[in-house]
């Protein structure tokens, strides 16, 4: 390989580098998107998850008749 060839080689083995790291750049903004999207709903699922756990203590706060528990049966 003369020193033509081979800069002609390290040439092309660059830009396939390059192409590869344009690729990989691409993917990896898809998947942070996706990301954001995911920890917005898991965001989202804790908030509701909490508001509906305290609707429900409430409503065994009102059921509570404020006495012993009953002996089991």
């Amino acid at each position: 390989m003369n020193e033509s060839e081979f800069r002609e080689f390290i040439r092309e083995e660059r830009l396939r580098h390059e192409q590869a790291n344009r690729r990989i750049e691409r993917w990896l903004q898809k998947v942070e998107e996706r990301t954001v999207v995911q920890i917005t709903t898991i965001e989202d699922l804790v908030e509701e998850s909490r508001a509906q756990r305290a609707a429900l203590v409430a409503v065994l706060d009102k059921l509570d008749p404020g006495g012993p528990p009953p002996a089991p049966a």
